[in-house]
């Protein structure tokens, strides 16, 4: 995802068994990419934090929508 690649890290930590792992995805918030990578731009932490929204319609809703959000970023280097 947009997310791991920015931050180098899953939004949610795993843990040591895939039900609590899915518990966390399923009930819990997901880390913030501000706070895994304090350099990074707000505009662009706003569309990292969108593109993993839990309901599916506060999602992008294509790849292509997502791409078009990242190239109305102001240009910097991560």
């Amino acid at each position: 995802t947009a997310f791991e690649i920015f931050t180098g890290q899953l939004p949610y930590e795993r843990s040591v068994s895939s039900e609590e792992t899915l518990r966390k995805r399923l009930n819990g918030k997901p880390r913030s990419a501000k706070e895994l990578r304090p350099d990074l731009d707000t505009a662009l932490v706003n569309v990292l934090m969108k593109s993993i929204e839990k309901d599916r319609n506060d999602r992008y809703r294509s790849a292509a929508e997502l791409k078009e959000a990242l190239q109305k970023l102001p240009k910097q280097d991560y």
